[in-house]
């Protein structure tokens, strides 16, 4: 199974989970063969990314738990909601809760799973909000919470600061002292706003302004520096660098050659001991993907690295020396080819 742009579908592909729209509704299931009739329909939507099988995809049950959508609609509408609310400066403390329930849940389910592996989820429709994208950071860093066996409100905390950590930018003005540079002080407004107008957690509160401090010092706005930074802010600063990352990635698959280095360049920003955790517990090149050598060889990723997280292990699919044909190679190995870029068909 793996992660294709509706505008690259073909007619040898098949559904590997229920595509679903906005209102719920499955337009296609599960197994349904792709034709051009229904690639061209699914075109005029607003879905962007679907999950499907082909004759390249090992495990076609692999699932996560963002790629099931059923898991992820009805989770987007109450966090809309609050973030209007907070623009139009309608206090309602009633869509707040429904949001802290929705996190709740969403840890519950993910402690059902803790063995689950972090991936990068882009969003699935075309939309002004950023709901979705910050619903799949909070969820990765709830997962991620989980495996470093934070307690249940500790985990809730970092969630919901998550999806609130940016709402500076939306809020009505406040009496921050500088408040007129949102870029640098929106940490400041945004949990000052929060404090005033609905009373979350101090945890939550801290983590919203510190979630731009590096660890090097270099961050703003309050300058701070290593585990004076709250941990929380520390996991979140990786989660939002690792999906800023990978949604350019995913915009230019030819990114991939330098992700690595693009994610070194940055490693003084970060806390170590929660990057090397992260990068351990991450596909950051998930099974069933398709990648081309810089040899020219096509191949498919087998098996994630943990040690070596940017070079995986790969089967040759295709590849101007016959010999080397369905060969499994390990990419972390000296002298073995480079990742030239991810591709979607061959």
């Amino acid at each position: 199974m793996r992660l294709m742009p509706v505008s690259t579908l073909r007619t040898s592909h098949k559904v590997a989970i229920d595509i679903i729209n906005e209102k719920y509704q499955i337009l296609l299931a599960s197994q349904c063969q792709f034709t051009n009739i229904i690639i061209n329909r699914l075109q005029t939507t607003n879905i962007v990314y679907v999950y499907i099988n082909d004759q390249y995809s090992s495990d076609i049950t692999l699932q996560t738990y963002t790629s099931q959508m059923e898991h992820i609609i009805t989770k987007i509408s109450p966090i809309n909601e609050m973030y209007n609310c907070i623009s139009e400066d309608k206090k309602n403390l009633e869509i707040l809760l429904t949001v802290i329930h929705t996190i709740n849940d969403i840890i519950y389910e993910l402690s059902l799973s803790p063995n689950c592996r972090l991936t990068y989820e882009p969003n699935k429709f075309i939309s002004e909000s950023t709901a979705e994208t910050n619903l799949y950071i909070a969820i990765t860093c709830g997962l991620f919470a989980l495996k470093l066996g934070w307690d249940t409100s500790e985990i809730i905390n970092l969630c919901l600061a998550a999806l609130f950590r940016d709402i500076g930018f939306i809020a009505p003005k406040t009496n921050v002292k500088g408040a007129q540079n949102l870029k640098v002080m929106h940490p400041i407004v945004g949990a000052a706003y929060l404090e005033e107008n609905y009373e979350l957690p101090e945890e939550v509160l801290n983590i919203i302004k510190e979630h731009h401090e590096s660890y090097d010092g270099a961050g703003f706005p309050l300058r701070l520096k290593g585990n004076k930074i709250c941990k929380g802010a520390r996991v979140l600063k990786i989660v939002e660098l690792y999906y800023d990352l990978l949604e350019k990635l995913y915009k230019a698959p030819t990114r991939i050659a330098t992700l690595e280095a693009d994610i070194k360049k940055r490693e003084s920003y970060l806390d170590p001991v929660y990057l090397e955790l992260f990068l351990k517990n991450t596909d950051v090149l998930p099974k069933d993907m398709l990648l081309e050598l810089s040899n020219g060889d096509i191949c498919v990723v087998v098996k994630t690295n943990k040690d070596a997280p940017f070079v995986p292990r790969v089967r040759v699919l295709e590849s101007k020396k016959p010999d080397n044909k369905n060969k499994i190679i390990n990419l972390a190995n000296p002298g073995t080819p480079k990742i030239k870029s991810i591709i979607y068909n061959i």
